[in-house]
């Protein structure tokens, strides 16, 4: 008898850009409530700029943060614990593998940084595409946001193949040294309860 495979579960969210130079962050909503302030905030963000832009500073995010569960890309320890002080308990430092020789030394700075700001460390990806052999899909699509071409499109496009989706075998290997960063990860797809459907 085969073994059934359990689908990777989806959870709905945005990857919040600033237009004052706070580092990109993960946004998830928690519930159906969190849902809508992601929605709201994205459509404040949308009404400021041109058609195609969402201009969103910080202090737009802190003003929805109610329900959301955050991300940070990076950062300073005075962003997180500023984030952490208006969602307590929401915020993570993200940790991933990006493998240009030096990712144990960024692992360990993360690692470092996440315990000064008392914030957890979660293991991600960044994924840009599903499996590697759709990178020059997700480089076409990179130089169409960009308005650029292949040939102009330079250090914009990705410098390998490795931002896909991977088993958890591969993950569990490649954050050996920082195993809570990957319960951490199981832990905020555990606490994300909204689904998508309840729109219906």
């Amino acid at each position: 008898k085969r073994e059934k495979k359990l689908a990777p579960r989806y959870h709905p969210g945005a990857r919040l850009i600033f237009a004052d130079g706070t580092p990109d962050i993960l946004i998830y909503p928690r519930d159906r409530a969190g849902w809508g302030r992601l929605t709201r905030l994205l459509t404040l963000g949308n009404l400021r700029g041109k058609k195609g832009e969402c201009i969103l500073t910080l202090d737009d995010l802190i003003a929805h943060a109610f329900g959301l569960e955050m991300v940070a890309m990076g950062g300073s320890t005075a962003l997180l614990s500023k984030l952490r002080t208006y969602a307590p308990g929401r915020v993570r430092l993200a940790a991933s593998m990006l493998y240009r020789g030096q990712d144990r030394a960024r692992l360990a700075k993360f690692k470092a940084l996440a315990h000064e700001a008392q914030v957890p460390l979660i293991a991600i990806n960044d994924v840009h595409c599903h499996q590697p052999d759709r990178r020059p899909l997700a480089d076409v699509l990179t130089c169409i946001r960009e308005k650029t071409t292949i040939d102009r499109a330079g250090r914009k496009l990705a410098i390998n193949a490795e931002r896909h989706l991977k088993p958890p075998e591969e993950m569990a290997r490649l954050f050996h040294d920082t195993p809570e960063a990957i319960e951490e990860t199981l832990s905020l797809s555990e606490a994300l309860t909204f689904s998508l459907d309840e729109l219906g």
